[in-house]
């Protein structure tokens, strides 16, 4: 796996990123188009709103699709900023030997563990033969691998299922990764990286996940 993270770190950033981009353009595409379809979205609507109101909805979503895909690579680059620049303020305080520009690049090739997730996903979708939006998160693998899903349905505690989602395997594989990366372009011990990695962006996890759970209960 280290030989496999160093060849990621040697491509050039804006091929990486590239390629990225244009992977999850292409998972949500073809997610819209053969599993998030309109009759998905009227079986899901249905005796919810109005039929009227459910094609204009439909008709809505795709007219405006064309504005998550512009989005995307922005939100996509205030994460990887979001994280490095946590990462990078956790290297001052433990004498790290690396810049900026080493973290943020080492942050977007761990992308490619949700990248590898968001492909799974599509595929035990397609053949699932989901019916509705609550089946999509019933199959949505990131949502199952996470404490979320666990504490689904217990009483009082529904605010806190949205907010510990991001709490998950992918997460704790992500953590492993950047630990890898980090140790690999500062040439510290991997023990030491994780360390680093488990306390920078787990202090920038407990900020989102107090942020969503405000949100959750703000707007419940």
């Amino acid at each position: 796996m280290k030989r496999f993270f160093e060849s990621l770190l040697n491509e050039r950033s804006y091929l990486l990123f590239l390629s990225i981009i244009t992977i999850y353009w292409l998972i949500n595409y073809v997610t819209n188009e053969y599993v998030l379809t309109d009759s998905l979205m009227y079986d899901s609507l249905y005796g919810q709103l109005p039929e009227q109101y459910i094609d204009r909805a439909i008709a809505f979503q795709r007219k405006w699709a064309w504005v998550s895909y512009a989005l995307f690579p922005v939100i996509l680059v205030l994460k990887w900023l979001f994280v490095s620049a946590f990462i990078a303020t956790g290297t001052v305080f433990m004498n790290f030997n690396i810049r900026f520009k080493q973290i943020f690049k080492t942050t977007m090739a761990c992308e490619w563990i949700f990248i590898t997730a968001g492909v799974v996903n599509f595929i035990v979708l397609l053949f699932s033969n989901v019916q509705n939006l609550e089946e999509m998160q019933r199959f949505n693998v990131i949502s199952i691998l996470s404490i979320g899903h666990f504490i689904q349905g217990l009483v009082g505690l529904e605010w806190l299922v949205a907010p510990l989602q991001s709490l998950n395997v992918l997460q704790l594989i992500f953590v492993f990764a950047l630990a890898l990366g980090v140790s690999v372009v500062s040439n510290e011990k991997f023990g030491k990286s994780i360390t680093l990695v488990a306390k920078s962006y787990g202090a920038a996890l407990v900020i989102w996940i107090v942020l969503i759970a405000y949100i959750s209960v703000s707007y419940a």
